[in-house]
């Protein structure tokens, strides 16, 4: 595989609709990322920062899983961009789904908590001893 086949498989992978796009994402311009599909290069150090869920010796050889393994703290982590593009890229991998529904229901958990909390301080606003008369 190449490394433009690569760029390109990035591309596609973080849903990016055009190469600015994806030059943007990186930090880079739309120039110099033509310059690396040309040239069949690219900064792989800059790629696996900004990729976080990218396996390092895929991004290096083209060779094996494209998506790391990700340990829980990492998981929790990760955008839900990078969560998603995990779980569509492995879809074998049940226990990354189980993650991701875990990570949203904390998620829903802690809004359900916050909203209740200010549903308590509107009320309590609200009463009438709170008023002044």
């Amino acid at each position: 595989m190449t490394k433009a086949m690569i760029l390109n498989d990035l591309q596609e992978m973080y849903n990016f609709k055009t190469a600015k796009e994806f030059a943007d994402f990186l930090g880079i311009s739309n120039q110099t990322l033509s310059n690396w599909k040309s040239r069949d290069t690219y900064d792989a150090i800059l790629i696996y920062t900004k990729c976080e869920s990218i396996d390092g010796n895929w991004l290096l050889s083209g060779k094996g899983p494209k998506l790391r393994k990700f340990s829980d703290e990492d998981w929790e982590n990760m955008s839900l961009q990078e969560q998603r593009t995990a779980l569509t890229e492995i879809p074998s991998e049940q226990t990354l789904f189980g993650k991701y529904v875990s990570a949203l229901e904390r998620e829903n958990k802690l809004l359900t908590e916050r909203l209740k909390e200010l549903e308590e301080k509107l009320s309590s606003a609200q009463s009438p001893h709170n008023s002044k008369n």
